[in-house]
């Protein structure tokens, strides 16, 4: 599993095409299972987020002084 940190953004969110988005607030870390097209995220209170594949948007909001996209 793929691993990285998330600590420069503020909040993420995954947006799909029937109109549902999961948004986290102060996400961690990210986790990418090998092979899957799924989304692990841990934020900042300890609660694990399973995205699930097919979300179509990824949007993020860097908090200030960082890089955008540190990937």
């Amino acid at each position: 599993m793929t691993e990285s940190t998330l600590t420069d953004e503020a909040y993420r969110i995954y947006a799909y095409t029937d109109g549902y988005e999961i948004r986290i607030e102060k996400p961690v870390t990210l986790f990418i299972p090998e092979g899957k097209n799924t989304h692990r995220v841990l934020d900042a209170e300890g609660l694990v987020t399973y995205v699930p594949e097919g979300w179509r948007q990824l949007q993020w909001k860097p908090k200030a002084g960082t890089n955008p996209v540190a990937f």
